[in-house]
Order: structure tokens, then C-alpha cells, then sequence
């Protein structure tokens, strides 16, 4: 999914295309081959269910025509999805602003690296971003400088590397006192009008710079005692690349340090108060999905899960896909009433958690509205059916 909200946001319409490699694809057809119906089945109501949580559109295709949807079975099941759909998407929607990610365009321009770069900081990321525990949205970093994306708790900048003075200002300036939490990625700002210097990076993001000399491995451990490493101390994080150049913060008062480059020990990781706002430089391409979740969580954002399962939610619509087998928790924002998208259970009349029995790639949709005030329920389990 690229910048979809960017999209909306500019009155059109976003577009999927679901060329899913069903269980009727060639064993060797990859892309996140489906093994059985049910897995097909699971696959397809997690896409749909990220399209409606963005009223967005969608179409199925088999790519090559050789019958990856040449099933009464599968049909039978968009068809349901397909009613839903128009059943929902008039709806009113509760906007999730809690997590934004920003991607920049001009910057992809100023690369000399391709896929060695771009795919895990650009593709890759998205495996962990949708399984931190909410929903972020996806904007171009020009809504953001332009002042047209709403305010979120968190602002993930993947790759704005190419920034005129203006632009620079104007993102510090947003994000002054804005009590978010600001994440930088590799080279916030580092490629200026007609110039290029680490004391750009420091008047964006806070940090003071030093650029490290040669090709140098983005391997990573996570060091510290901050919240922020709950659950992940000492793993080691980030592509097994060398690139160049490489940046390192430099350790001074107020900088506390997460993590450092395997090769050299610098710091790679860190963090700190600036005016009103937290930064976070990650000098590599990517991290976890609990990261995230721990970097939402210290901003006062809305965790739906625990980090590893896929959450869509637009507010109303809430889906769950299991990335392991267990019972998993939903945590609401507030007391409401769920009901099972597809089949119309009632899950909970009232409450703001819930928990379900989920087998790994299962796939539940639910409609979540305001319910009137009575005893709380208790928590309910549900089994997979």
C-alpha cells in the first residue's frame, strides 16, 4: 500500500489490485502463496478488509490467466465480502490519527542505490509497520510540510533525505510542541538545494552527526535500559548491507543511545527531548515491529494488539490476522459493541476487550459501534470456527 491517505485526501480514488497466489497457483508461483482454501479465503478478507478500513477499491486478477480463481468457492466468498462492502462504506468512519508514515517522492530521485536501499526501508518496512498493534496511516511527506496531514502522536519519516531550507523549517516548525514523537530514518535531510552536510540533519532532527568513513554494514544491536528496547534488548536489527555513507549520532548530554553499528560500535540508535518533541534516529533501514509498538505505546497512541498480528481498523471496521497460532486480545478505545463482519455473531455487547482463538493467516472481521450503557460483560473467547 503506498501513500493511500495522501490519496483520499486529494479527492481520488485509491485502487488495489489483489493478485493473490491462491491454492490453485503453481506450488513455485511464491509472492505469499495461499496452500489451502482457507487460506485463500483468510488472504482475501485481510486485503478487503485494509481496502474498507480505507474506502478504498479493489479488484481480484489472476495475473498470468491460468486460473488462480477458477473456484465457485472462492467467488462465493468475494461475493460476501462484496455485499459487506457496500454495506459499510457509507458508513461514518472514527479516523485512526495516532501513527503517520511519511514518504517522500523527490527523494527517491537522489538515490545511487536501488533495491539495496529502498527495499527494506521502502517495502520490506511495511511487514513491521503492519504489525505494531494499530493502523498507520500513509502520507507524502509534501501533505505534511504543506500543513495538510491531520495530527498524529507519532510521525515516521522513511525517507526524507532531500530537503530545500524551507522544507526543513517547515517540518521542525510542525513538529515543535507538538508533544509527538518524530522517527528518522538513515539521512533525514542530509541532501540540501545544492549541498549536502550532516548540520543539515542536526537543524531537522536535534541530533549532532558524524558521518563514518567507508561502505559500512547497517547491522545493528539494540542496547540500553529505555522502554523503547522492551522485548527486544540486544537482538541485532537492520539488512546485512553495506552502504555509504553511514551516519552516527553523536553521545552528549541529553542523547540516550539504543543501539550501535555491530561493525565499529557507534551509536546508531537514539533519542532525545527537542523542543517540545521526541526524536528518534534509527541509522539503518529497519526495525521490528515491537519497536514500533514500544515507540507508539511511550506516545500515548492506541495499541488494538500485541505486535506480530495485522490490524486494519478505520474505527468501525476492525480486522486480525494471526501471524501465530494463540488467543489474542483486542483492546478497544472505548466501550462498544462487536459483531463478526461475516457471519453477524455477537461478540461482545459490551466491553472495550475482547479475546479470540486464532490459527496462523486466520483472518477475522468485525463491525465495531457505540453501545448503551450496561454491566460490563465479561471477557468472552472465541474459537475458530
Amino acid at each position: 500500500m503506498g501513500p493511500a491517505n495522501s490519496v483520499a485526501l486529494h479527492g481520488r480514488a485509491w485502487l488495489n489490485e489483489d493478485d493473490t497466489r491462491t491454492h490453485l497457483s503453481a506450488p513455485s508461483a511464491g509472492f505469499g502463496r495461499t496452500s489451502t482454501p482457507e487460506e485463500t479465503k483468510w488472504v482475501h478478507t485481510r486485503n478487503f478488509a485494509q481496502a474498507l478500513a480505507l474506502r478504498a477499491h479493489m479488484w481480484f486478477m489472476d495475473l498470468f490467466a491460468s486460473g488462480w480463481l477458477l473456484d465457485s468457492g472462492i467467488w462465493s466468498h468475494l461475493a460476501r465480502l462484496r455485499r459487506l462492502y457496500e454495506q459499510l462504506y457509507a458508513q461514518p468512519r472514527r479516523p485512526i490519527h495516532e501513527v503517520a508514515v511519511l514518504v517522500d517522492e523527490d527523494s527517491l530521485l537522489a538515490l545511487r542505490y536501488g533495491v539495496e536501499l529502498s527495499r527494506p526501508l521502502l517495502y520490506e518496512a511495511r511487514f513491521d509497520l503492519h504489525r505494531m498493534g494499530t493502523t498507520p496511516s500513509f502520507w507524502l511527506l509534501s501533505d505534511f510540510v504543506e500543513g495538510r496531514v491531520p495530527r498524529h502522536k507519532v510521525y515516521i519519516f522513511l525517507n526524507a533525505f532531500w530537503l530545500t531550507r524551507g522544507e526543513r523549517r517547515e517540518i521542525r516548525e510542525r513538529l515543535e510542541g507538538s508533544g509527538a514523537v518524530a522517527v528518522w530514518f538513515y539521512a533525514p535531510g542530509f541532501l540540501g538545494e545544492d549541498d549536502a552536510s550532516t548540520r543539515f540533519m542536526e537543524e531537522l532532527t536535534g541530533f549532532r552527526f558524524r558521518r563514518l568513513e567507508g561502505p559500512r554494514s547497517m547491522r545493528v544491536e539494540l542496547k540500553g535500559d529505555s522502554p523503547l528496547l522492551e522485548g527486544i534488548r540486544g537482538e541485532e536489527i537492520g539488512p546485512n548491507v553495506k552502504i555509504e555513507p553511514v551516519f552516527s549520532v553523536v553521545p552528549e548530554g541529553g542523547v540516550q543511545i539504543l543501539g550501535r553499528y555491530i561493525e565499529g560500535g557507534e551509536p546508531a540508535v537514539a533519542m532525545r527531548e527537542v523542543e517540545g518533541f521526541t526524536s528518534v534516529f534509527v541509522g539503518t533501514l529497519r526495525v521490528p515491529a515491537r519497536f514500533l509498538f514500544n515507540l507508539a505505546k511511550s506516545a500515548g497512541a492506541h495499541l488494538y494488539a500485541d505486535p506480530g498480528d495485522v490490524v486494519y481498523t478505520d474505527g468501525v471496521v476492525l480486522s486480525i490476522t494471526a501471524s501465530s497460532e494463540g488467543v489474542k486480545t483486542i483492546r478497544l478505545p472505548r466501550p462498544s459493541k462487536v459483531r463478526d463482519a461475516l457471519t453477524e455473531e455477537v461478540v461482545i455487547e459490551r466491553g472495550d476487550t475482547f479475546q479470540l482463538h486464532l490459527r496462523r493467516g486466520e483472518t477475522r472481521i468485525f463491525v465495531v459501534t457505540s453501545a448503551p450503557r450496561k454491566e460490563e460483560q465479561p471477557t468472552k473467547v472465541s474459537r475458530a470456527s
